[in-house]
């Protein structure tokens, strides 16, 4: 008795083991080369800019669209962004910080340049 129940844990435990080995197998599966996964997503990018755009022509709501237009090329880099809003709050009043001590430095400068 005490063997079969040691038998049916020891089954239990390569069935859990046989998981781990497949779900192993799948993440860490390559699929395709570098060429292929860069196209990938080319492909998905360009799906998805088509899906934005028919939703943007079915709900411009009166408004004309501007972009995307025919040199689209030259507005992209305009429209993606890097970080999320919080990264680019926070680097911008970092920015300011900057600008605000170097313009205090430079009104010191001119201050002790009248003084003295």
């Amino acid at each position: 008795h005490c063997h079969q129940q040691s038998s049916g844990i020891n089954a239990e435990y390569g069935c859990i083991e046989e998981d781990r080995r497949r779900v192993k197998e799948r993440l860490f599966a390559k699929s395709g080369t570098r060429q292929q996964q860069a196209q990938e997503m080319l492909d998905s990018d360009k799906a998805y800019s088509l899906v934005l755009e028919q939703f943007e022509v079915n709900n411009c709501g009166g408004f004309r669209s501007i972009f995307p237009c025919a040199n689209e090329a030259k507005y992209r880099p305009f429209f993606q962004h890097s970080g999320s809003l919080f990264t680019e709050t926070v680097a911008s009043k970092a920015r300011q910080e900057c600008a605000r001590l170097q313009r205090e430095a430079i009104a010191a400068k001119q201050n002790c340049g009248r003084i003295g």
